[in-house]
C-alpha cells in the first residue's frame, strides 16, 4: 500500500509539472512535398512506409507532416493513378523538431527529387516579411529577380538576385510588408519577363518562398508562392 501511495504521489507530482509549465516533449521531425514538375503524374509519397500525401498534383506542397525520426529513411513516389510503382525514390535523415522540404522537379524528361533541410526558422522582424527563391524552371538554366513596387521600370531596377540557376532553393530575404511584384527575366536581360506575379499584396510576419515553374505548356512558365511558416510547436 505504501509503495502505490507513493507511485501515486510521483505520477500526480508529475502530472502537475506538466500542466503547470505546459511543457511537451517534441519526438518527432516534419517533412513535406513540394511537387514543381509540369511533367509528373499525379503522385501518393511516403516516407519511412508512412503515407505523407495521398495525392499530390502540379503545382501543390503539403503541410508539414510529423514523421519519427530517423537515418536514411526511404522516400517513395508512386503514379497515385496506376499501379503501386515507384517512380521516384530517395531518402531523407530525420532529427527531432527539424523541419524538411523534399521537392519533385523536372529532370530532362524525367523527374528528380531534391531534399532540403529548413534549417532558418527565424521569424521575421517586426514589420518584415521573409521572401526566397527557388528555381524549379527547368526551361530556362538561370533566371534574373526583380521584387519592386508595381509597375516599376526593370531596366532601372537592381534584381535582389541574379544568375538564378536551375534547382538552387536561395536563402531568405526580408523586406517591409507591402504591395510588390515578383518579375523573373532571362539573366542580364530586364526588358524580357517570363514570370510576372502581377501586384501582390505582403503582410508581416509572412515566411514565403517565390517557386519559378516550367509550364505545363512547352516554353512556358508559371510561379507559384509557398507559405514556408515552421509547424506549430
Amino acid at each position: 500500500m505504501r509503495n502505490n501511495f507513493r507511485t501515486f504521489c510521483a505520477l500526480a507530482s508529475l502530472t502537475l509539472l506538466v500542466a503547470i509549465c505546459g511543457c511537451t516533449t517534441i519526438t518527432e521531425g516534419y517533412v513535406r512535398i513540394v511537387q514543381v514538375s509540369s511533367i509528373a503524374p499525379l503522385l501518393r509519397a511516403t516516407v519511412g512506409g508512412e503515407v505523407i500525401t495521398a495525392v499530390s498534383a502540379f503545382p501543390s506542397y503539403t503541410k508539414y507532416t510529423p514523421v519519427a525520426p530517423g537515418s536514411a529513411l526511404p522516400v517513395n513516389f508512386y503514379n497515385a493513378n496506376a499501379n503501386p510503382t515507384v517512380i521516384l525514390s530517395t531518402t531523407v535523415n530525420v532529427t527531432t523538431n527539424s523541419n524538411t522540404s523534399i521537392y519533385v522537379m523536372n529532370k530532362g524528361t524525367g523527374l528528380q527529387a531534391i531534399v532540403y533541410p529548413e534549417t532558418d526558422s527565424s521569424p521575421p522582424a517586426a514589420g518584415d516579411f521573409k521572401l526566397r527563391v527557388v528555381q524549379a524552371a527547368s526551361g530556362e538554366p538561370a533566371l534574373d529577380v526583380y521584387v519592386t513596387a508595381p509597375g516599376a521600370d526593370l531596366t532601372k531596377t537592381k534584381p535582389v538576385a541574379t544568375n538564378v540557376t536551375f534547382t538552387t532553393i536561395g536563402k531568405y530575404m526580408s523586406f517591409v510588408a507591402g504591395t510588390y511584384q515578383i518579375r523573373m527575366t532571362p539573366v542580364n536581360t530586364p526588358g524580357t519577363v517570363l514570370i510576372d506575379s502581377g501586384a501582390a499584396q505582403f503582410f508581416e510576419g509572412q515566411i514565403l518562398s517565390s517557386i519559378a515553374l516550367d509550364g505545363v505548356a512547352p516554353g512556358t512558365f508559371g510561379l507559384m508562392v509557398t507559405d514556408d511558416l515552421p509547424p506549430a510547436i
